[in-house]
């Protein structure tokens, strides 16, 4: 790429992440000398945070200084200890990934919606029209996820307005997840032209957590997100009141997937859903 990049004869500054991926297979110390002729910065270590944990373990790793990277500093080439100022990077970018790579894996999925909830810097607010946070790649159709999982996925990626990017063969896709992938609905969901990303209202570790997802009507995509693997479907009875809402008239209700309507609830009326192991239960809720 640098060869290319070079034959324009424009000064382009070209960033690379060649000590990250290293990094992340354990290579113990990255090839500097190597990255340095090719890159003019470069990423070695893990994403910083907006905590002062996160930064004081990045600081650490500069002075353990493993490998002697430091020497490689100077002009034309510089380590690179990230940032995550979102409101800069929004009005630079489309789409920007802010966490590790999505396996074909429960866990991974589990690992990347946490990191979502918890929302370190308050990063979805940074997602809007024109630039989103990307989770990574969509794994349903492929092979590690059930049925529900990869159902939980696609549910869970539409409410954080993310890029829906397959990563499957579709010449020997299943029709399951061939079906998951074209609902017209959760799709409505993702690309509502609000682009407001869900956040985590609140979660039982282990359990139910609920999501929330501004919607352009002024109604709202609610996620119920069951990560319990134990095999029988998760009650939860709640009242909009419960969730924060507000509307003294009550809401009309809609299931998403199969876009079945649920009914009419006042503000403070309880109602039951249930929720599959390692799946998501979807509604849409717009005020009457």
């Amino acid at each position: 790429m640098e060869f290319f990049l070079n034959k324009t004869g424009r000064p382009i500054l070209y960033s690379c992440e060649w000590p990250l991926y290293e990094f992340a297979k354990k290579i113990p110390v990255p090839n500097y000398a190597a990255i340095r002729s090719s890159c003019n910065q470069w990423r070695n270590y893990v994403d910083v945070q907006d905590n002062w944990d996160k930064v004081i373990q990045i600081i650490d790793h500069y002075g353990d200084d493993k490998g002697n990277f430091s020497a490689f500093a100077g002009p034309g080439g510089w380590n690179d200890p990230d940032m995550s100022d979102y409101r800069t990077i929004a009005k630079t970018c489309n789409i920007w990934r802010n966490y590790v790579d999505v396996t074909d894996s429960w866990d991974s999925i589990v690992d990347i919606i946490n990191m979502y909830g918890k929302d370190e810097g308050n990063f979805s607010a940074a997602a809007g029209p024109g630039g989103f946070n990307d989770p990574d790649m969509l794994v349903v159709g492929d092979y590690g996820l059930s049925y529900y999982q990869q159902k939980a996925q696609f549910g869970m990626w539409a409410l954080f307005a993310a890029p829906l990017m397959m990563s499957n063969d579709l010449s020997s896709i299943s029709a399951e997840a061939k079906a998951l992938l074209q609902n017209k609905n959760i799709i409505a969901i993702n690309q509502d032209p609000l682009g407001n990303q869900a956040i985590r209202l609140f979660e039982v570790p282990g359990s139910l957590s609920v999501w929330v997802k501004k919607m352009a009507s002024g109604g709202s995509a609610i996620g119920i997100l069951n990560v319990n693997n134990q095999g029988t479907p998760q009650k939860y009875t709640t009242a909009f009141s419960d969730l924060g809402f507000t509307n003294k008239k009550g809401y009309v209700v809609k299931e998403a997937f199969e876009n079945k309507t649920m009914g009419k609830y006042a503000l403070d009326q309880a109602f039951t859903i249930y929720v599959d192991p390692t799946s998501i239960f979807i509604m849409i809720a717009n005020p009457l």
